[in-house]
């Protein structure tokens, strides 16, 4: 038996409650139910759920022994908690079971005890760096997933389709990104996992495509907004625009989607330096971010043709490989 634990951000916890009773533990809770520290009948499921004020609890099988799903309100960001107890799963059932449920972004933690987290524990060769989504999410372990609107939390679909990890896609428009091979050992996963955790978190200011609540934009280039093309420009002089900055320009631009004032449909840097621009092309397309550089009196758009190119870790095709057999 495997103790599977996840966390749901949505915006609406009692529905996304009922739907994870109603897909992982096959119907109406069995066990222990509590609204606002206060027990409940079994009755009242599910209306408590929505008459919670502050958090909610439910247990399903005697004694809580088949899992859990616990909420407890820590702002408009608040995740609910899944805890199951499984015979079996892999990547593509585990999938297949949360793309019915409805969330906005998804953690699926880590199996393994021996992981080292602690900052005095660096040294350590079961040492993972902490990276995490925040916002009632745990750190980042097997994977983490997306749906619908939480797509927009990240920098751009390509950046979840290309980068150092398996993507899989499921129904109602359902991104999962897999950190490593579910099958390796400990040690094996955590050098397979490293490199994904750190770009898909946002707390490094070289990596990370992940939105935190901490992402702001503060006027690091001129940002011009076209009103004819509906598109936010950065001008750039004579520098090379940090990965930080790149996000925090997707970012604003991402939220100003639905602006009544100046919607925006498209992003892009413009550059003066047009070497300098065509340099970080892969960087900003892979953002959704357009390149434009400035070429005499001419502005020329240089991403069109850009084929890309971000080579996938070995254990990637290796796992692709396995469930083709």
């Amino acid at each position: 038996m495997t103790e599977q634990v996840f966390h749901l951000r949505t915006n609406s916890p009692p529905e996304t409650a009922v739907a994870v009773t109603r897909v992982c533990f096959g119907g109406e809770p069995g066990g222990y139910l509590s609204a606002d520290h206060q027990q409940s009948p079994v009755s009242s499921w599910p209306s408590l759920l929505w008459r919670a004020k502050k958090d909610f609890h439910v247990e399903h099988g005697p004694d809580g022994k088949r899992g859990y799903i616990s909420w407890s309100r820590s702002g408009e960001a608040a995740a609910l908690l899944c805890v199951r107890h499984v015979e079996s799963w892999t990547p593509r059932s585990l999938l297949a079971e949360l793309c019915r449920i409805p969330f906005l972004t998804a953690d699926i933690n880590e199996w393994f005890n021996d992981w080292k987290r602690l900052p005095w524990e660096r040294d350590d060769p079961m040492y993972i760096p902490d990276a995490g989504f925040g916002m009632g999410h745990n750190d980042h372990g097997f994977a983490v997933l997306f749906q619908g609107a939480g797509h927009d939390q990240v920098v751009s679909r390509r950046y979840l389709e290309h980068g150092p990890w398996l993507t899989r896609y499921g129904p109602n428009d359902t991104t999962m990104v897999q950190f490593f091979d579910e099958r390796v050992d400990s040690k094996t996963a955590i050098t397979q996992a490293r490199p994904g955790h750190a770009y898909m978190g946002w707390s490094s200011p070289d990596l990370g495509g992940f939105f935190h609540v901490d992402v702001r934009w503060k006027d690091e280039a001129e940002v011009k907004y076209d009103p004819a093309r509906k598109m936010l420009l950065a001008i750039v002089v004579d520098r090379e625009p940090p990965p930080w900055e790149l996000r925090a320009f997707r970012h604003l631009a991402i939220s100003l989607r639905a602006d009544p004032h100046r919607p925006v449909e498209r992003c892009a840097y413009v550059f003066l330096d047009p070497a300098v621009g065509r340099r970080l092309v892969p960087a900003l397309w892979i953002r959704g971010i357009e390149t434009w550089v400035v070429d005499g009196d001419k502005e020329l758009r240089v991403d069109e043709d850009f084929v890309p190119h971000f080579p996938k870790p070995a254990w990637v095709q290796t796992v692709l490989d396995r469930e083709a057999q």
